[in-house]
């Protein structure tokens, strides 16, 4: 993302699909850190791999972990 904005090049960060549920925080963290305000687009995430066929579910409590985690500005 710093290297794209360098250029003029607008960017948009693709985020890992699975993250265990209790690495959420720090993956955002990471995220914020490494990406200069890029927009951060999230596979879900993914918290569990146990429930095939119930990606919808997993991916909808990742979604929710993240948006508790997000620091607004």
């Amino acid at each position: 993302a710093k290297r794209a904005k360098q250029y003029g090049v607008q960017a948009m960060i693709e985020g890992p699909g699975h993250v265990p549920l209790h690495q959420i925080q720090m993956n955002m963290e990471i995220q914020e850190s490494l990406c200069d305000g890029a927009p951060f687009y999230v596979l879900g995430p993914l918290v569990t791999d146990i429930a095939p066929g119930y990606d919808h579910i997993t991916a909808a409590i990742g979604g929710a972990a993240i948006g508790i985690t997000v620091k607004y500005y």
